[in-house]
This record gives C-alpha cells, structure tokens and sequence, in this order.
C-alpha cells in the first residue's frame, strides 16, 4: 500500500513540478535522452524500469508519442 501511494506522489512531482515546466523542445529533449537511456548497454535493469515508467507519464502528459520515439520503446520491447 505504501509502494502505491509513494509511486502516485513520483508520478505528480514528475507530471506537475516537471515535465508541465518544461518547454516543448525541452520535453523534446528529455523523452530523447530517455529513450537513448534504453539503448545503453551501460544501464541496469532497475534504471531500465525508471526510465520506462518516466517514459510512460511523460508521455501521458504529453499526450503523443513521436514516430522516432515509438521506434526507440518498441526495440527495446524486444
């Protein structure tokens, strides 16, 4: 029970005190540099997950997934 509510207050400090903040080339830049997150060999399976799940409510607030980006979350599906 915990876990669920420290995971909804990460999801609004992300959502509110962050990525509605940012400008769009900005938010631009940050879904980029997640999504470059997910390609590395360097990263571990926890920061794999972190970056997933910021992908996922930046995504959610932005409301549109950009054709490049899509290409980058579906390979690193498989």
């Amino acid at each position: 029970m915990i876990f669920i509510f420290l995971k909804a207050c990460v999801v609004y400090i992300l959502r509110v005190g962050v990525i509605d903040q940012m400008t769009e080339p900005t938010q631009r830049v940050f879904l980029v540099n997640l999504g470059n997150q997910l390609q590395s060999h360097d990263s571990s399976l926890s920061m794999e997950i972190a970056a997933l799940r910021t992908l996922s409510c930046a995504l959610k607030t932005l409301g549109e997934v950009r054709y490049n980006l899509r290409l980058v979350v579906s390979l690193c599906k498989s």
